[in-house]
Parts: C-alpha cells; structure tokens; sequence
C-alpha cells in the first residue's frame, strides 16, 4: 500500500510539474508577433486540430480524434478567458498527463527510482518540450500508444492474449491516427508469437480486426452526425489525398532520408539544436521545427548529447542480452522500423513533427532491469536528465527571446476610417490606383457588412441590390526598406481580392476579372480573421493606395463581411526571417 502511494504522488507531481512547465513556455509563444490559434503562426502540420474552425478541415486518417478535442477545448473555453488560452491549457494538460502515463509505463519494466531519471529526461526532451506546448495533437500520438505498450507488457508477463483488451487499445491508437494502429497489429502479434502457433492466430486476428473496425466505424458516424463537416475513415478520397504525399524518397535521395532519420532517431529529438526558421509559404505559416539545420550544439549540448548516446548504446546493448524482455524489445523495433519505413517514403521536412510516433519507444530499446545493473547507471541518467533539461530550456528561451522582441506596427489599424463605393455602378476605371478622384466615395469605419451584428459600417441596402463593395484606404511610405515585411488580416464574407497601388496582390474566392455585379465563386464565413503576407513590389516612398474589393456569394445572401487591417513586424533579426520568402 505505501508502494503505491508513493508512486500516486510521484504520478500527480509529475503531471503538476511538468503541466505548469508546459503552460509557461506554451504561453511564452503566445508573446511571438503573429501568434494565433487561427492558424497564422503555425507551429506544426495540421495546428488548428484543436480549434473549433478545424471541424470543416477534419480528415479521415485521424477518424475520432474530434470526439476529444473539440469537447474538451470547450470546457477549457468556458473556464478560460480566451478560447486562445484554453487551447494552450489543453496541450499542457495533455503534456503533463503523458509524462505521468510514461512514467507508469517505465514502472512495469524496472524499479520506481530507475523509471523516475528516464520520465525526467524524456519530460525534458526536445520533443516533449516542444510538442507539448503548441497547440496541436501530438502529443495525442503518444499517448494513444501507451496503453499498447503496457498492454503487451502485461501479456507477455501473464502469458495470456486479452483479445477484448487489445480491440479498446487498438481503438485508442486508431482514434488519433490510422497508422498507430500497425503498432498495436505488431505488438498482438508479437503476444501471439509467445502464446500460439501461427496456425491458431486467424481467430484473435479476426475478432480483433472486425471488433476493432466495427466500433470504430459506429464512433465514426457518431462523430460525423455531431461534426457534418468531418470525414469517413473508410472514404476513399481520404487515401487518395495521402497519397499524393507519398513518393519513393529512400530510392531517389537515400544519403538525405537517411541522414534525417538518423537526425530525428536519436539526435534533434532528444537533445535540441538552435532552431531553424523555415521560410514562408503562401499563407502566413511560419514553421519552428528544430530539425531543420546542421548537427550543430553548444558545450551544454554535446554535454548532454554525450550522456545520452552513451546510455543509449550501453542500454541497447545489456538489454538485447536480456532473454526476458526479448519479445518485448522485438515489438518495439518492429514498430520502429515500420516508422521509419513509413516516413521515408515521405518528405522529410516535417518528419521532426511526427516522431512522437516513435520517440519514446527508441527509449524504452534501451530500459531494462539488466541495463540499470551498475548502481551508478541511475546517477547518470540523472545526469543526462539534467543537462538535457539545461540545454532544452535555454534553447526553448533564446527562441521566445530572439523572436519575441520583434513588435508589431500598425500601418492601417483595424479601426481606420475607408473611402468605400457601393457595387450598384462601377467605381470607375483607375479606383484602385493612387491619383484616382475619390471625392465622391463615402466614408465609413473598417468593418463593413450587415447580417452579423458585429459590422462598424452597415450596409443596409445591400442585400438584394448589389454584390461588391469597394474600399480604399492611403498611407505614406517614408523608406521603402522600413516596409519589407507587409502582412494584412482580413476577415471577409465571401471573397476578397487586395490591391496595392494599383497591382493585385491578393485574392480569394474571386474570378479573374472583378465588375460591379460580380460574385464569390465559392463561400466562406467571415469571424476568424486570416493572415496572410502581400508582396511588396508595388510600394513607393510617398503616398499609397490599398485598395480593396469584397465580393458576396449571392445577391440575396443573409450577410457580408469585409474587414482589412496591414501591419508589419518591426525590423531586426526577426524581420529578416520573416521576409524570406519562397
């Protein structure tokens, strides 16, 4: 009883410590020019899973994972004060549960003070860090492969298969991703290697198969009948979306794939590099992921890099000698190798991003009883626990630091005053130019529409009389070079498209050519301002023009939306990042 108490307040003071942890550098980030949960700054592939807008993007290889997220975003969004905060809330939470889960995980293989140095050193690991503190699910990843784990653990121990137990783990590995659950198909085959002759696995294979799709599949249409706008894992569209992602990269670049699995196996994934900033894509995205660079450390990194592989290799080692985690060790390398396998016939430029399929199980290679025979083993995990932990942090800081002292400035703020021209007649010829004659133009508040309660200048006789507005706004321009980095948010019902002294440079939802009768080619509901970055090409020192047409979708729409507001982030090392652009 006293064992088991000790190890409910190691469990509950894990989850507390690291939770905090998480929350502070998660709420650090928020303090980066640009950061948004509206999918502006994007700290990972598929960022706005956590986000209510992200229903309508939902698809299907992640086929339950709505049944969680967006239920428990929220109830944080009820107690937060911001849906923002609650988000950040929600990933530390989820951080802090993982590292308890971890550790429970440790305990089944070696002693309550051997598991505690390697919970703390995988808590402190870049990846742990990093994807327990952006707004994402992850962290989700790992912990849905847990339970396989210890449920393996647990077999192979009592010499009995549990088939009812391994469909709810399957489920759990399924519900987040679909290629989890190949770990669980190879740790059940593992236990029935040790259980049952081959010619006696078509029944558990089966059950297992069929239990497992069938209660998926009901879930999955709960799901869908709660969130219209999610998929079906089992439509077809869904793989050949994937698929246009897949090509033999392990055959034309083998060194690169290589050497990035290497990187992400056993380097950047524990022990964190100086980050790379990659550069922009169309959108507003900016992508930290620290493994884009050279093998490059500081004194505390190759400190702390030195600790680790030298337990690493001394584990493997003294662990593979160990007949009784034999089988175990087997399922971990398989469900390895099908990850790495997996990932090299994908682009390696995110693979950073979905290591937590695999990052604590190339830990758990090299736990055992036999590797913690030497007593000063446990002294020294507890020294790479701590040098990683120093290295990490330092490095999580210097980002925040680095580029969170860049400040934005407002160029046309979100509550400027616009010349705007209702679409009933054309605004004539040169409207979107600087020397055009406006004078006739009325003037309104930035926030234009009707329908939503929520619009500063309402147009009241829009809806079924006309489709487009038109609005200009000026603004001086003392040196090109203080004007590199233009970023506008808009928020707009239907489409939109952006003009700058005269030259298009931003468009959505919007045909080639724009006349006064013209319509959205397609809808999209306004209320999550977007952002985006506009070139530059057309600025001039003096007077500018940004001009600006929105577009509804039908001339008797319920309602219309057009706001627009051009900022840009102050000039410095983070406006150098920021510029880049491909």
């Amino acid at each position: 009883m006293k064992d088991r108490r000790t190890d409910i307040l190691i469990v509950s003071s894990l989850f507390i410590i690291f939770g905090l942890l998480y929350f502070k550098i998660a709420n650090d980030f928020r303090s980066l020019p640009g950061y948004s949960i509206y999918n502006n700054l994007l700290f990972g592939a598929d960022h706005v899973e956590a986000l209510n807008g992200w229903v309508a993007k939902h698809k299907g290889i992640h086929p339950l994972i709505l049944l969680f997220v967006v239920p428990a975003s929220w109830i944080l969004s009820n107690i937060c004060a911001t849906y923002e905060l609650a988000v950040v809330v929600l990933s530390a939470l989820v951080g802090g549960f993982t590292v308890s889960a971890f550790y429970l995980l440790c305990r089944m293989i070696i002693s309550r003070w051997q598991a505690l140095p390697i919970t703390i050193f995988w808590a402190l690991s870049m990846n742990q860090i990093f994807l327990a503190t952006i707004p994402d699910s992850y962290e989700l990843v790992a912990l849905s492969i847990f339970p396989t784990i210890a449920l393996t653990i647990f077999c192979l121990k009592n010499k009995q298969l549990y088939l009812f137990a391994w469909i709810f783990v399957g489920l759990l590995s399924f519900s987040i991703t679909i290629t989890s659950v190949v770990q669980t198909v190879i740790c059940l085959c593992v236990v029935l290697y040790s259980l049952k002759p081959i010619k006696e696995w078509t029944k558990p294979i089966l059950g297992f198969s069929l239990g497992l799709i069938s209660i998926a599949a009901i879930l999955n249409l709960i799901q869908y009948k709660l969130f219209p706008g999610s998929q079906l894992f089992w439509s077809t569209s869904v793989y050949q979306h994937e698929m246009d992602y897949v090509y033999p990269l392990i055959l034309s670049n083998p060194w690169q794939v290589i050497k990035e699995l290497v990187k992400s196996f056993i380097l950047f994934n524990f022990i964190g590099v100086e980050p790379v900033i990659l550069r922009f894509k169309s959108e507003f995205q900016l992508k930290l992921i620290y493994f884009q660079g050279p093998v490059k450390y500081s004194i505390l990194g190759i400190g702390a890099l030195l600790f680790w592989l030298g337990l690493y290799f001394r584990g493997i080692f003294f662990t593979l000698l160990d007949h009784k985690s034999r089988l175990l060790v087997i399922s971990l390398w398989l469900g390895i190798l099908f990850n790495l396998i997996m990932h090299s016939f994908y682009s390696t430029d995110e693979l950073y991003l979905y290591t937590p399929h695999f990052t604590f199980i190339v830990l758990l290679t090299c736990i055992s009883a036999a590797s913690f025979q030497a007593k000063w083993t446990v002294f020294a995990w507890w020294i790479a626990a701590l040098l990683t932990g120093c290295n990490n942090l330092i490095i999580q800081q210097d980002l925040i630091k680095k580029y969170g002292s860049a400040r934005p400035v407002n160029i046309i703020s979100e509550n400027s005053e616009w010349k705007y021209w209702k679409g009933k007649e054309r605004p004539g010829k040169n409207w979107k130019k600087v020397n055009f004659d406006d004078k006739k133009w009325e003037i309104g508040k930035n926030g234009f529409g009707y329908g939503d309660d929520d619009d500063s200048t309402i147009l009241k006789d829009m809806k079924g009389n006309y489709s487009t507005l038109y609005i200009r706004k000026e603004f001086n321009v003392t040196s090109e070079s203080l004007y590199n980095n233009l970023l506008v948010d808009v928020d707009y019902d239907d489409g939109i498209v952006i003009y700058l002294n005269g030259k298009s440079v931003f468009r959505r939802n919007a045909g080639k050519k724009i006349k006064n009768f013209s319509r959205a080619i397609k809808s999209h509901e306004a209320g999550r301002p977007r952002r985006y970055r506009l070139s530059n090409d057309s600025l001039v020192v003096g007077k500018n023009i940004l001009a600006v047409v929105g577009l509804n979708n039908s001339i008797k729409s319920s309602d219309f939306t057009l706001k627009v507001k051009l900022w840009k982030v102050e000039s410095g090392e983070e406006a150098t990042a920021l510029s880049e652009s491909k």
